[in-house]
């Protein structure tokens, strides 16, 4: 009994030491996953947030290494990553040759932890024989106990981590489909959960970037098809066009312009909230000047819809960053004009309610159907009814949301498809206050509770 304990003792640190392998594996695979996209991404911010994932994924790999051979190795996939790092931020022509070394340092680590996970299988499965021979020698009388028991490990035990061993190898091989079956002991089904979940986010983070890629791809290709089509317009061969006719090109290239930046801007808020970079600057606000800012950017452009505004006579006094706020208003604004193609009304409504203030946009346009309006403030999401009609890569609403939870409040919103969609901010009061009416004699006229634009 005291040996078939102490196998069973043995057995655990074996599974525990294929976990850790398969933590190393997993971080191994995360490194590698930070290279490419510091390679695919030419923001610097984005490009220092990756190299600080990359790093952190290599010092707790370091923190699960067993083996002096294991460190050895890290050792050489960090000197190699460094040297990757470094040619990186020096815009060394090396850079190329400097990644690849670290993405073959970083596979040669992935490859040393594979095999010390299927060292362990291979250990189990010696005592599994090892046990079989012990449970016999028991003694008749302890025959049919040991038979149970061999059986109860074999089922429980040496199976799901043979299985965990070839969907691993699977994985290895890239077979990105690769799950392990999550049955047998608590420690197997948690070791292949854990390999799952790892896989699952690796694949997940691959589809993610794809998405990404594509999207960008896609909505960068109609604006640059239309400044190459207004570029044609005034060749260098051939006799300037009349005057209204370069006006009107000019007026469309800087159009596309203008939503090219518009663009790059969401990207680079994407990569600062991404990284925690994200600076509020707050000071005291009304935010009725934040909404009439909004409002009034946007009512010229857009002839067809009325932009009505419903705010409270008195000056309502936020403690907020005016800038960013007036941000995620112009993107509601902007999406309620573009997902209201027929045109109608939209309104801005501003209220201090019992314990917060709440601003809220609603339009009249085509809705979110129920299966996106759960996802709408993921990043990259973009309601499937609208992709081919309205351009953007669905990151204005994450951003929008991580500013308003910034400001510890949040944004909900309600929609009925065919009908429209009211999207709603809600902020804490606590920071607000209400500022007395200044006269009109006193510095200017007040602001009315109602206006329409458009």
């Amino acid at each position: 009994m005291a040996a078939l304990v102490a196998i069973t003792s043995f057995l655990h640190e074996t599974t525990s030491a294929a976990a850790t392998a398969t933590e190393g594996v997993r971080l191994a695979e995360e490194a590698q996953l930070d290279l490419l996209l510091h390679q695919r991404n030419a923001d610097p911010l984005v490009k220092r947030a990756r190299e600080v994932d990359l790093t952190q994924h290599l010092v707790d790999a370091r923190q699960v290494a067993t083996t002096e051979e294991e460190a050895h190795i890290l050792a050489e996939a960090e000197a190699r990553v460094s040297d990757f790092v470094a040619a990186s931020r020096a815009d060394s022509p090396t850079e190329a040759s400097k990644q690849e070394a670290a993405y073959v340092a970083l596979e040669a680590l992935i490859a040393v932890n594979t095999e010390q996970a299927r060292d362990a299988t291979r250990q189990a499965a010696s005592l599994g024989r090892t046990a079989t021979f012990v449970g016999l020698a028991t003694g008749l009388l302890l025959v049919t106990g040991a038979a149970l028991i061999l059986a109860w490990l074999r089922r429980s035990a040496f199976a799901p981590v043979l299985a965990i061993e070839e969907q691993m190898g699977r994985f290895t091989q890239g077979d990105r489909s690769a799950r392990a079956p999550e049955e047998g002991a608590a420690e197997m089904r948690s070791l292949a959960r854990g390999f799952n979940e790892m896989a699952a986010t690796i694949e997940r983070q691959r589809e993610q970037q794809l998405t990404f890629l594509a999207g960008v791809a896609h909505d960068l290709r109609n604006p640059l098809s239309a400044l190459k089509l207004s570029n044609a317009v005034i060749a260098p061969d051939l006799p300037l066009p009349p005057e209204d006719r370069i006006r009107q090109t000019f007026t469309r290239v800087q159009r596309q312009v203008d939503r090219l930046e518009r663009m790059v801007f969401d990207l680079l808020d994407a990569a600062r909230v991404e990284s925690g970079k994200l600076d509020l600057r707050f000071e005291s606000a009304d935010l009725r000047d934040v909404v009439h800012a909004s409002v009034e950017l946007f009512a010229p452009t857009t002839p067809n819809h009325q932009i009505v505004v419903d705010a409270p006579d008195e000056p309502l006094v936020v403690s907020c960053d005016p800038v960013r706020l007036e941000q995620v208003l112009n993107n509601l604004l902007s999406n309620a004009i573009k997902y209201s193609p027929k045109g109608g009304t939209v309104r801005a409504s501003l209220r201090r309610e019992s314990g917060f203030v709440r601003l809220s946009v609603a339009d009249e346009g085509m809705g979110i159907g129920p299966d996106d309006i759960d996802h709408i403030f993921d990043p990259f999401r973009r309601t499937g009814a609208s992709k081919e009609l309205v351009s953007g890569v669905g990151l204005g609403l994450y951003v929008a949301r991580r500013i308003v939870e910034g400001h510890g409040g949040q944004i909900v919103v309600t929609s009925t498809p065919g009908r429209g969609s009211v999207f709603t901010i809600e902020l804490p009061a606590g920071a607000a206050q209400v500022r007395p009416a200044a006269s009109e004699s006193a510095g200017g006229p007040l602001l009315p509770p109602l206006e329409s634009y458009g």
